[in-house]
């Protein structure tokens, strides 16, 4: 049986990492997962996994690393894949293993560039994943290093919620922690009217207990029109949040006008859409991005409004991309999970 470790050190990124065990599980690769011990909750019930380790990272880094050196050893794993393969996170550590094939996920392309200690890291790590065709593409044209591509957005199932909605209801989910530099929640507040019917509702999905989010709810209740939004005030648990998806008609990504952030990152929402195969509200300067071909409905901001209550209009459309995503090759498990295993395996 083939052996292979995902290790992340970091405080973010889990979300990508349950696609990946999932990969690897169903070519029927013992699966190893090394972790931060502050994401045992969210990870521990992995039925993907056959062993776990979970790494105090308050601890010397060196201890950190012989530790991990030592799993990878005992268990005989020759193959790892790194989920956030930054200095900042693992620094020395692909130094210190040996007959070990590292394979690195970077989350964005500007560290490659521009990053003298992740060029560094890349004299020892020559493999990258990238998390979309787009980034893979620009990747490839502008780094001499071997790159592929994955869309993490395999989820564990969670258990069914009963949450009320009424049928002329359309439900357009945002979700994640609300927070202006990640999302432009200025632009969505300056192009909604005063008055919004009370069928429309724009479901936060994520914490607005922090100084943003008090900021934008004012904002709302000055064009009395907070009553159109749900919104929580702490972590969305995972089954909630989960079902809030299932039910909702649209994702709305709302993501900055940012070529550069186009064309060097991608936002975790994009595949949350395409796991639960919900059509996105997505600006026109993302229009170019062909990750999104057939996969959209691509808006002027300032006809936003107009598109979602266009209702029969725009139910064609969201029925038109719910089938393009169930019936794209490219986002099946099986397509997915061979690609995965022959570039680590390659």
């Amino acid at each position: 049986m083939h052996k292979a470790a995902i290790l992340e050190l970091g405080n973010g990124h889990t979300e990508t990492i349950y696609s990946q065990t999932l990969f690897l599980n169903s070519h029927n690769y013992e699966v190893h997962l090394i972790a931060n011990k502050s994401h045992q909750s969210r990870i521990k019930s992995f039925k993907t996994v056959d062993s776990f380790l979970y790494i105090d990272t308050d601890k010397n880094k060196i201890k950190q690393y012989y530790q991990i050196k030592k799993y990878l050893k005992y268990n005989n794993i020759n193959i790892l894949v790194i989920n956030t393969a930054a200095w900042s996170v693992i620094s020395f550590l692909p130094f210190m293993l040996f007959g070990v094939k590292i394979i690195g996920i970077t989350h964005g392309l500007e560290k490659l560039r521009n990053s003298f200690s992740q060029k560094l890291l890349s004299l020892k790590i020559k493999k990258y994943f990238v998390l979309s065709e787009q980034l893979f593409d620009n990747a490839k044209k502008e780094f001499s290093l071997e790159f592929s591509y994955f869309y993490p957005m395999f989820f564990q199932k969670q258990g069914n919620i009963d949450l009320e909605k009424k049928r002329d209801e359309l439900w357009i989910t945002i979700p994640g922690q609300l927070e202006y530099k990640r999302r432009d929640y200025i632009s969505l507040i300056k192009n909604l009217p005063n008055y919004i019917p009370d069928s429309i509702k724009f479901i936060i999905l994520g914490s607005c207990n922090n100084h943003d989010g008090h900021d934008f709810i004012t904002k709302l209740k000055s064009k009395k029109i907070d009553k159109n939004f749900i919104f929580f005030d702490t972590f969305v648990d995972d089954k909630i949040f989960h079902n809030y998806l299932l039910k909702s008609d649209l994702i709305l990504p709302l993501p900055p006008y940012n070529s550069r952030y186009l064309n060097n990152a991608i936002s975790g929402t994009y595949n949350l859409a395409y796991a639960y195969s919900k059509a996105q509200l997505l600006p026109l300067h993302c229009e170019q991005i062909k990750d999104f071909s057939n996969k959209a409905i691509f808006y002027d901001e300032n006809d936003l409004y107009n598109l979602i209550t266009k209702t029969e209009k725009l139910k064609a459309k969201i029925l038109y991309i719910e089938k393009n995503l169930l019936s794209d090759t490219k986002l099946s498990l099986k397509y997915q999970s061979k690609k995965y295993v022959d570039f680590i395996n390659n």
